[in-house]
């Protein structure tokens, strides 16, 4: 599933690259596709980082400051800002997923 979301997509900035690690971490994890909690997290401040110094939004948040269960309040917040709807909705769905497989 993971891999079609991903086929074709021409995704740029940030975007690609947070997709990248997390389809990465979720190709190479167990027959289950799990990540640890940790690395989870570790990607996705990392993305919020990145979207920090990308864009010009001082709304967003400090990554410390954002756990697993708010990420998808922080993403509906701010899909208008520094990510276009295709990349938005690619993160969205790959994120949705990687939540149900993070032990």
């Amino acid at each position: 599933m993971i891999a079609e979301i991903l086929s074709g997509a021409k995704l740029l900035g940030s975007a690609s690259s947070i997709l990248g690690k997390l389809n990465e971490k979720l190709q190479n994890g167990t027959s289950s596709e799990s990540i640890s909690k940790e690395d989870f997290e570790s990607i996705m401040a990392d993305a919020i980082k990145k979207l920090k110094e990308e864009s010009s939004d001082d709304t967003i948040p400090e990554p410390e400051k954002i756990g697993l269960d708010s990420l998808f309040k922080f993403l509906d917040v701010n899909k208008d800002g520094a990510l276009n709807q295709g990349e938005f909705e690619r993160m969205k769905i790959l994120i949705n997923y990687a939540r149900f497989q993070v032990k």
